[in-house]
């Protein structure tokens, strides 16, 4: 069923579908109330790649009740809001979910996209910040994310991290004749997908490098 427009108001069961019951192979990262999944909606003459993001109680963060309800529909008004349904640099929203229990949003995603097609977009835009995209494209990469717990824990940022994995592995490099892969942080789940190109992690996390 249709919310209005070209969103589509969805099941839970629809959310499950699309990316496999959630599966592990389909899983992208945590955000700080849920998680990411890559999912895949099958239509008779076309398939639409999608990403699925579905709020869940938090463990870490304190919410009162109704919190994530509104976080999602704030976030259904703003993509839907005439001024940024055409912007370059914002995902385009498919449809939500919203139940008793069961709360997600899905975007259109095109898994595709080469490291070679997301430069020119980045260079179009008019406005941009560059270290935000770079540590989002770390988190997505490496599956890590910086939590409340990490903060309390000290523990480093996911650039400071990235980093400090860059100048390990420039240590080591130094320090042996082997030729070495080239550096990545690309998540093996990531890796072992096939539509993976082996090249593009090192060139992606060069890219975000970069932007850091």
């Amino acid at each position: 069923m249709e919310a209005g427009g070209d969103i589509h108001h969805l099941l839970y069961n629809d959310l499950a579908r699309f990316t496999d019951n959630f599966s592990e192979s389909n899983y992208l990262c945590h955000f700080q109330f849920g998680k990411l999944y890559r999912g895949k909606i099958v239509h008779a003459e076309s398939t639409l790649f999608v990403m699925v993001k579905i709020w869940e109680d938090s463990q870490i963060y304190c919410y009162k009740p109704g919190d994530n309800e509104s976080r999602l529909m704030d976030e259904v008004i703003l993509l839907r809001n005439p001024m940024v349904i055409n912007h370059p640099n914002l995902v385009k929203l498919y449809g939500y979910c919203y139940e008793v229990g069961h709360l997600g949003v899905v975007y259109e995603f095109d898994p595709f996209d080469s490291v070679y097609n997301l430069i020119p977009k980045d260079n179009t835009s008019e406005k941009q910040d560059v270290f935000a995209f770079g540590t989002i494209l770390l988190s997505l990469i490496s599956k890590r994310l910086y939590t409340e717990q990490d903060r309390q824990n000290l523990a480093p940022y996911v650039c400071q991290w990235a980093y400090g994995k860059f100048i390990e592995y420039e240590i080591d490099s130094s320090n042996t004749d082997s030729k070495k892969p080239k550096f990545s942080v690309v998540h093996p789940s990531l890796e072992a997908d096939p539509y993976f190109d082996p090249s593009d992690g090192h060139k992606i996390t060069a890219l975000a490098l970069e932007c850091v």
